[in-house]
């Protein structure tokens, strides 16, 4: 079964991007430019992984962390934040945000695709666990 991705960033050339490079690793993308779009798409859509930009103008990655944990979302997806602000405070507070993982922006397809691999491997795993 082909893991769905769900990848919030309000530029569109890096969602186009992002999503290039997640499709050639063969997995299922779906896109929003912004928090209250990737709410209803995790709300009908049902992704396996969230990956989410930090900065973005009208509400924050860190929101849409902290509504999927309203929702009752929380810990049925790993999420993966990426940010230009790679400040050690940033990286801390994606950890307390939820976030599993952090990538700075811009990344390397490769890293991608490994740290997408980890975060899906070890979701499948304590999934199985439970």
């Amino acid at each position: 079964m082909t893991a769905k991705i769900l990848f919030v960033d309000d530029d569109p050339a890096h969602r186009y991007l992002v999503e290039h490079y997640l499709t050639a690793g063969k997995y299922q993308v779906i896109t929003a430019a912004n928090v209250s779009d990737a709410l209803a798409m995790i709300s009908d859509q049902e992704p396996d992984l969230l990956i989410t930009d930090i900065l973005m103008p009208t509400a924050s990655g860190f929101d849409l962390a902290e509504a999927i944990q309203t929702k009752g979302w929380g810990g049925k997806f790993p999420i993966i934040f990426l940010s230009s602000e790679n400040t050690v405070e940033t990286r801390v507070n994606s950890y307390r945000r939820g976030g599993e993982y952090f990538m700075n922006k811009p990344c390397a397809p490769a890293e991608l695709l490994a740290v997408v691999n980890s975060a899906l491997r070890r979701s499948r795993m304590q999934a199985a666990l439970l």
